[in-house]
């Protein structure tokens, strides 16, 4: 007996180590996890410096620097001048009559470019994706303020990827490596890519250089010419390269000047350089005079703003908002083959790609939006007379039932905005031809089934062009857009001045309140309302709720697509968006409320789901994936926005898959939605919805727009910060038409609410404390102008 108590005693002693040891590390994950939660970095803003506005004045007072060139331009003699400061420089031509004409630089003196060190806590990037909650989203939420670029930038790594250069004219592009080199990038799926080709390479006209620091950014912040930085500590040497494609040309390939600025220890030189495309094999590289660079270069300059002359403009206290929209819009633009859509570069060049609806409804409601009407329908002619055929179906390999919906809702969003009704009768065969087919499908529904039957007056098809041939069902995104393309060109065709078309218009609006019917009791019937949060099937059969939202392949496409486009088709009542946004939110579907999929993120669609999360004011989660989006989808330099990106990487993330239209677009329709959003089933339009608390900071300028389209026509407004303390406030609508309300929400720093309105306008204003807006009704003058405080 005392040797088997004898053996008890030694075990126990043995095990007691263990249970020492197995306390100790569950305390130290712990630890980890809490360190991962409490994380909040702070990270140096390189590429929009503070004291820049001060030093920029004092240039124009004095704009004494070194004179690179001397040019002709449109019979003017200018001198060039390059001065530059600590963490950015400028181009400035002076003329002989003393008119100074500046280009930004991103880059200043090559000696100060230094990368952002992070240190992140150990096991971050492994914690923050095996959550279910979105860590650094709460974290950042949680604060007093809004999210902001500057709390969102520092919770992963900077996006370290390529751009290209381009032009209107040609789909043919130059792409940028990290490193500076020019080239042709592989054709081939995937990511970390080099370069197939290189036409230019700074290396063989560098000195002797190892490692280097790094600055990537754009001339004038926002045109399609890069200016990169380099600085190499170890052999005192830094290089500049400037680069950008002439864009009035007229060929088939095009001319791109490149200069190339050396700081061999402390000794500067430059070399400028063409480089003309003969053919895809061959690529010819000459220098050139300086002052064919900088004649260029100002041409350059003068034609985007031409470009943006009659677009909606916005003037806000974040530079960085306004330089994203402009730049992502004419990357867009110079990604075309003037009217023929590309979808993107590198894998996405390829012609199969070309026809991706996504492509051209993006671009049209992105033109649509920043009131360019001409190119919107410039681009929607084309893709209805070239790409729709003559019975209504895509030219695609793989159209989604949603695409066709979602095109419907573009016509009819170009129709209503521009007021050229005329659109739809030259149009009219192959848009009725779209709307019959689906109305056939959706009778031939109801014929085979038994009213209160799951799926009755359903319409099955392909709901993601991945998956084309494996995944035909019956999708609540596609039906949800089919039902909103119908009911939107049936508003617009009810005023049409064709009868045809008006008698369709009537058909439409009898049917679509039965169709809505018919989706919405198939939901019901399989939706699961004993999950907390309510989970909301995204296809019309018995469906498990997913564990997490990037559990398999089918979660993933249902985070990622199904669920933002049933939220954008603006179908589901308020309390199953929330559930929807709940759902994903709390089961590890995003990432600082960027999209994830599978181990990525990938915010193709994310313009849709920031639209819901205005239309339902939670603000402080819109603004959350507004600047995760720019700081961590996009280059924060160049501003180039690729369709995935990698999470975790070795050393900096870089994309997952190439760079694409539909995400290039996501920042200027959200900023457009943000400052002017139009309710699409009521008369109400909203002005500043979401826009970040800091901006009505009383030192700062305040916020103002300019030829903002709406469907009434285009709209002006200003928030000024005044005198007395409170904000001076001015609309101006168009004056044939007002909205029935307009909505204005001013949100004041601190949480401020608003106390008091005075002024001398003809409508009636009242003031809606618990959801901080502003309710203007019963107008009767188009110009309302009053001071809040």
């Amino acid at each position: 007996m005392a040797k088997y108590i004898l053996c008890i005693i030694l075990l126990i002693s043995c095990f007691f180590p263990l249970f020492g040891y197995v306390e100790q590390a569950e305390a130290q994950a712990e630890e980890a996890r809490s360190s991962v939660k409490m994380f909040a970095p702070v990270v140096r803003d390189q590429y929009y410096p503070a004291g820049e506005k001060q030093q920029f004045e004092q240039f124009l007072k004095e704009p004494e620097a070194e004179q690179v060139a001397s040019i002709n331009y449109k019979g003017k003699n200018y001198k060039v001048l390059e001065k530059n400061f600590e963490e950015w420089g400028l181009y400035s031509f002076i003329s002989d009559e003393d008119e100074v004409v500046t280009i930004r630089k991103a880059v200043g003196n090559l000696r100060a470019i230094k990368s952002t060190t992070i240190k992140y806590p150990e096991g971050y990037i492994d914690e923050i994706i095996a959550s279910k909650t979105d860590i650094p989203g709460e974290r950042i939420m949680s604060g007093a303020d809004d999210p902001s670029f500057e709390n969102c930038v520092g919770f992963l790594p900077e996006v370290e990827g390529y751009t290209f250069l381009s032009t209107e004219s040609t789909a043919y592009n130059y792409i940028i490596d990290p490193s500076g080199q020019i080239g042709h990038l592989s054709l081939m799926y995937g990511y970390k890519k080099s370069m197939e080709k290189v036409a230019f390479d700074p290396d063989d006209y560098l000195p002797v250089h190892s490692k280097a620091e790094a600055k990537r950014g754009l001339l004038g912040n926002y045109l399609p010419a890069i200016d990169y930085g380099f600085h190499d500590v170890d052999n005192n040497v830094g290089w500049e390269l400037t680069a950008f494609a002439g864009p009035d040309q007229n060929l088939i390939k095009p001319k791109v000047l490149i200069c190339l600025k050396t700081d061999n220890k402390g000794i500067i030189s430059r070399k400028y350089f063409s480089l003309i495309a003969n053919n895809v094999e061959k690529d010819k590289i000459t220098l050139c005079e300086a002052g064919e660079f900088f004649s260029e270069l100002l041409q350059c300059k003068e034609y985007y703003e031409k470009l943006f002359a009659d677009a909606m403009a916005i003037d806000v206290p974040d530079p960085r908002v306004v330089d994203t929209c402009k730049a992502s819009l004419l990357r867009s633009f110079i990604t075309y083959e003037y009217s023929h859509p590309k979808y993107g570069v590198g894998y996405y060049q390829g012609a199969k790609d070309d026809t991706f609806p996504p492509t051209t409804t993006n671009m049209v409601n992105a033109c649509i939006e920043w009131n360019m009407y001409k190119r919107a329908q410039r681009y929607l002619d084309y893709f209805v007379d070239n790409i729709v055929s003559d019975d209504g179906v895509i030219k695609y390999y793989g159209p989604a039932v949603d695409e066709y919906g979602q095109l419907l809702d573009t016509a009819a969003q170009y129709v209503r905005y521009s007021g050229n009704d005329n659109w739809l009768i030259e149009h009219k065969a192959k848009i009725t031809a779209i709307i019959n087919h689906f109305r056939d499908l959706h009778q031939q529904s109801r014929r085979q089934r038994k009213k209160g039957e799951l799926c009755y007056g359903m319409i099955s098809g392909v709901p993601e062009a991945d998956i084309y041939r494996e995944e035909v069902r019956y999708y609540f995104s596609g039906n949800m857009w089919i039902w909103r393309g119908l009911t939107e060109t049936g508003r617009v065709m009810r005023r049409s001045s064709d009868s045809e078309l008006r008698n369709l218009g009537k058909i439409l609006e009898d049917e679509t309140g039965g169709f809505y019917d018919d989706i919405m009791a198939s939901l019901v019937l399989v939706s699961d309302f004993s999950s907390e949060p309510v989970f909301l099937s995204p296809v019309a059969q018995l469906q498990k709720p997913f564990e997490t939202m990037t559990q398999d392949r089918f979660a993933s496409y249902t985070n990622f697509r199904y669920y933002a486009e049933m939220l954008a088709s603006d179908f589901l009542p308020v309390e199953y968006k929330q559930d929807i946004i709940e759902y994903r939110r709390q089961h590890g579907g995003e990432l600082m409320a960027m999209t994830r999929f599978m181990g990525h993120l990938d915010d193709l669609h994310s313009a849709k789901y920031g639209y819901n999360l205005l239309k339902l004011d939670r603000v402080k989660h819109f603004l959350l994936g507004y600047y995760a989006h720019i700081a961590h989808h996009q280059m924060r330099g160049t501003f180039n926005a690729y369709e995935q990106v990698n999470i975790q990487d070795e050393v900096k993330r870089t994309y997952k898959a190439d760079y694409c239209v539909p995400a290039q677009l996501v920042t200027p329709l959200l900023t457009k939605w943000m400052l002017v959003l139009e309710e699409k089933d009521q008369n109400i339009l909203w002005l500043c919805r979401a826009t970040p608390r800091n901006w009505l900071d009383p030192e700062k300028q305040g916020i103002t727009v300019e030829r903002a389209s709406t469907s009434w026509g285009l709209v002006d407004f200003a928030i000024i910060p005044g005198n007395n303390g409170g904000y001076d406030v001015a609309i101006e609508l168009p004056e044939k038409s007002f909205p029935e309300k307009v909505n204005l929400r001013i949100r004041q720093p601190g949480g401020k609410s608003i106390k008091k309105i005075t002024g001398d306008y003809k409508a009636n204003i009242n003031i809606n404390s618990e959801q901080d807006y502003i309710l203007i009704s019963d107008i009767e003058s188009n110009k309302i102008v009053f001071n809040v405080r």
